[in-house]
């Protein structure tokens, strides 16, 4: 789910996400105490190219290794959000821990090529195969300790490439989806909308409209009978609920509005990547990785909703022969900063980019599962 994917027609949350003050003290600048290199990668016999960042502690080795996958949306890879630079201070944190890190432009960004409007969630755990081939070909990389960490869709796409691979020793989600993303989107958006200061029974009625309606339009074989389910799933809920609950979550007073809402909905669902990615089921994947996994949420996410889906990953998770470590960090968001608020508003306000218990956990979790050979 993208940093700013408040679903489907929360564009007020979107655009009002511009306060953004104060310095970004967390993120790192040279000269580093490890070894930073930039490279752009072409898989032999592959069109694709991709730009890379690894750093790498400058003396010892092989160093268990981690590649970072970033969420939704065109990325570069310092996943870079309201100036904030996360995977940038992720990187630094784990180099300084001595491992080796690997984090990657998405297509189209950056120094990548290809198209990322036309791919599809699926597309981008192929993309992360390819960049594989390439950290396992570095001479520094212990191949039996390599490692995904992977946020928020980046937390989807890595138990598409676990489930493949089963050379991966270690799978960190943060903020990964643990249920169907109809149900996860439907919960995100009750849970935006209330930090909005809608009436609560009124973000409850849509939330369930929209984990009852979306998927079932993304899953339509065309764009007309997609067209035709919303038509009526929307005129059912408008009349079944009171006008002043509609109009609080869409703003659609009338049927002049009703038209426009469709008509954007259709825009926004009906594409490769987004019906690709409304008909994900985590558990599909989930059950079938078999490394070590570090599944974490902050408790205070209204994106990817800390209860539902850490429990949904716990479940696929349970008859797993690995390790698999599943915890909710207090006071944090979906950015894994510290919040006050804890709106979708807040990310650009906040200065801190991770909040430190995000970064303990990992080395504490690291130095257990990851720090020997």
């Amino acid at each position: 789910m993208h940093k700013l994917l408040c679903t489907i027609l929360m564009l007020s949350c979107i655009v009002s996400v511009q306060s953004q003050t104060g310095d970004r003290p967390q993120t790192p600048h040279p000269p580093y105490p490890y070894q930073s290199d930039s490279l752009v990668y072409q898989p032999e016999g592959d069109s694709s190219r991709y730009g890379i960042t690894v750093t790498k502690p400058s003396t010892g080795g092989p160093f268990a290794s981690f590649l970072l996958i970033t969420g939704s949306g065109p990325q570069d890879r310092d996943e870079t959000i309201l100036r904030h630079k996360p995977f940038a201070v992720l990187a630094d944190f784990l180099t300084r821990q001595g491992y080796l890190v690997m984090r990657v432009d998405d297509r189209g960004v950056g120094q990548s090529n290809g198209n990322f409007a036309g791919a599809t969630s699926f597309d981008f755990a192929s993309d992360v195969q390819k960049q594989l081939a390439f950290l396992r070909s570095l001479p520094q990389v212990d191949k039996k300790r390599i490692g995904l960490i992977g946020h928020s869709e980046g937390g989807m796409i890595a138990p598409i490439v676990a489930s493949r691979d089963k050379q991966i020793a270690y799978m960190i989600l943060l903020a990964g989806p643990g249920v169907p993303i109809g149900q996860l989107m439907g919960e995100q958006n009750q849970a935006v909308l209330q930090s909005a200061g809608v009436d609560s029974l009124a973000a409850l009625s849509y939330g369930k409209f929209f984990a009852a309606t979306m998927p079932a339009v993304a899953a339509a074989p065309t764009r007309d009978s997609a067209a035709r389910i919303l038509s009526e799933q929307l005129n059912t809920w408008r009349q079944a609920e009171h006008p002043n609950r509609v109009f609080a979550t869409t703003a659609i007073r009338n049927d002049s509005g009703a038209v426009i809402y469709q008509q954007r909905v259709l825009q926004q669902i009906y594409s490769p990547w987004f019906r690709t990615f409304l008909g994900y089921d985590p558990e599909l994947y989930l059950e079938m990785v078999t490394c070590k996994v570090l599944a974490l949420n902050g408790a205070r996410d209204i994106q990817v909703l800390p209860d539902s889906n850490l429990e949904g990953i716990r479940k696929a998770l349970a008859g797993s022969s690995q390790t698999a470590t599943i915890e909710k960090l207090p006071g944090l968001n979906h950015l894994f900063q510290t919040c006050k608020l804890c709106t979708v508003q807040e990310y650009g306000i906040l200065t801190e980019t991770l909040s430190p218990v995000l970064l303990d956990r990992l080395a504490d979790w690291l130095k257990k599962n990851a720090a020997t050979p």
